[in-house]
């Protein structure tokens, strides 16, 4: 934000007409704030797994076709090709 402002860069938010600098720079930093706690809840969500033994990581096996289609809506399993 501060380098918009810096460069003399005028803010329209679309969605909020009502919104000036000083709204749009505290919902910078709250979401700033967010990212941060998110950041920290997954470093330790992924040390305790670490503690537990879990195994992060590595190779994946390859699926099979039959598993692809468990993933796959009937549906669109079902309907015809739009490349053919």
């Amino acid at each position: 934000m501060l380098g918009l402002q810096k460069a003399g860069v005028d803010l329209v938010v679309v969605n909020m007409p009502d919104a000036n600098r000083l709204t749009v720079s505290i919902m910078a930093m709250i979401a700033e704030e967010e990212l941060r706690m998110t950041r920290e809840r997954a470093r330790d969500a992924l040390a305790a797994a670490k503690l537990r033994g879990v195994k992060l990581g590595g190779r994946r096996r390859s699926l099979a076709r039959s598993d692809i289609a468990n993933f796959i809506p009937r549906e669109v399993v079902d309907a015809p090709s739009m490349l053919a």
